[in-house]
């Protein structure tokens, strides 16, 4: 059996060409763990990814037809959903009736809504990797539909949906993800994680025990499970033995998760001697965090650290699910610093409730803890999360009426974001966010500060483009 794995664009085309400097193009680490599990259930795989490839329209046509698939997986966040039943409708109408399976955040929490297209026949809630096997097995006439449980389809116009499937508690078990089924070359990372080339994404663990209110993970799997460091630590060596990686970017929500975790990683990458051929980063509570863990994390290869901050007022903070305080971050950045490891603070601006005042707050705050880089993002409620269903109740027309528009940067489309305040104005919010980024990165002390790094010409090009297009009032 042919199975063809998609990854569309992340949002319009037009938009994504224009913002490559600006944002990243990260490999579909979802699709590549699905493709092998695929391989060693005996079925041919090839993956086309629109977005890294630049494929759209009657040119992403032809590939499909010319691969000749007898099932078709497509992964689809929300912003890229309408991309995704683009190709899907492009399948059914242009190639012919090839079963069609959508996957990812968006069809797992609105299975119902994507079945209600004619051109998707199965939808996979959750993680895929076992669902997407099972259904090819059931196309091959091996497995009944009804036994497949974390699918749901349409049969004779009627959807079913089959009990949720318990996701793979011993990720080590999961064969490592197909990156021979990708041009490694056409994936980068967003200039603020880049290090060294070349570079891969690498989960540690799935899933998260925090309950962040504008969080959609928990909808792909619930709870927390962790690999063993003796198999993330294979994953590494056989990603520098045959790529020659030199960065790995940990792409979990959050690891480590605490310090008994992150140094018992950090003792199998030092034992193994791969703290001399790779630097890496990761994304953690502020919370996760001791003196002694990043010490080690330095001497282990870890060069920078995300922190999802989110805000800079403290009521907003507890709103939205967090248990620090503003002390817990400065003390965290602090202590990351002391280590040698360069710092990144994620924000949100726009939270229900928030003002003017609160936001300025955040700004403020993000250019007083110390912080290498910062990401400023306008609040996306995701379907299925707290904030999404809060709004959806009580102030369901301030919410955008199409998926496309769910996206962190509102103003580069010059409409409105995902989520409109009745307390700050469109054009104040998006002029907000724009004075975030400029004030931050336009500042002597980091300019002074990227001056004195390796490569700093390319990063700064980078960077200029980037701010360049967020102070263009039309872009």
């Amino acid at each position: 059996m042919k199975v063809l794995l998609i990854n569309p664009y992340p949002h319009e085309i037009v938009l994504t060409r224009k913002w490559r400097a600006f944002e990243s193009c990260a490999m579909p680490l979802g699709l590549l763990y699905i493709a092998s599990g695929l391989r060693d259930a005996a079925c041919d795989v090839s993956i086309l990814d629109c977005y890294a490839s630049r494929l759209y329209g009657d040119e992403l046509t032809e590939k499909i037809s010319a691969y000749g698939p007898d099932l078709i997986g497509i992964s689809s966040t929300t912003p890229s959903f309408g991309v995704a039943a683009t190709i899907a409708r492009q399948v059914k109408d242009s190639i012919g009736d090839i079963p069609v399976v959508a996957g990812g955040f968006h069809p797992t929490v609105l299975p119902e809504d994507v079945l209600k297209l004619y051109c998707f026949d199965f939808v996979i809630r959750g993680e895929g990797e076992e669902v997407m096997i099972d259904l090819a097995r059931h196309l091959r006439g091996e497995v009944p539909l009804d036994g497949i449980a974390g699918l749901s389809f349409r049969k004779n116009g009627i959807i079913t949906h089959m009990p949720g499937r318990k996701p793979v508690h011993d990720l080590d078990r999961l064969a490592f993800p197909a990156y021979d089924l990708i041009d490694k070359d056409l994936y980068y990372d967003p200039p603020h994680w880049e290090m060294a080339c070349p570079s891969f994404d690498i989960l540690g663990s799935r899933g998260c025990v925090f309950d962040c209110s504008f969080c959609s993970h928990k909808f792909m799997s619930n709870g927390r499970r962790r690999r063993s460091a003796g198999n993330i630590v294979a994953e590494i060596r056989f990603l520098t033995d045959n790529y020659h990686a030199r960065q790995i970017n940990f792409v979990d929500p959050i690891f480590p998760l605490n310090e008994r975790e992150g140094i018992e990683l950090c003792d199998e990458l030092i034992k193994n001697g791969l703290h001399k051929k790779i630097t890496w980063l990761c994304e953690t509570n502020v919370m996760s965090v001791t003196g002694r863990l990043l010490k080690k994390m330095r001497e282990a290869g870890c060069r920078k650290i995300i922190f999802g901050i989110e805000s800079g007022d403290q009521g907003i903070l507890y709103s939205i699910g967090k248990r620090y305080s503003r002390k817990d971050i400065t003390r965290a950045v602090r202590m990351a610093k002391e280590a040698g490891i360069e710092t990144i603070g994620l924000f949100i601006i726009g939270f229900p409730g928030e003002t003017k005042e609160s936001i300025k707050e955040t700004i403020c705050f993000s250019r007083s803890i110390g912080l290498d880089y910062a990401k400023f993002n306008r609040l996306v409620p995701f379907p299925g999360t707290r904030i999404y269903k809060e709004l959806q109740a009580g102030q369901g027309h301030l919410l955008a009426g199409e998926w496309a528009d769910y996206i962190p940067y509102p103003f580069i489309k010059n409409k409105n974001g995902p989520y409109t305040s009745d307390r700050v104005s469109e054009s104040e919010m998006n002029s907000m966010q724009k004075e975030a980024y400029l004030g931050f990165y336009f500042r002597p002390y980091f300019l002074l500060r990227l001056f004195c790094k390796k490569g700093w010409l390319k990063s700064l090009k980078r960077l200029f483009r980037s701010l360049v297009l967020i102070r263009s009032p039309r872009n």
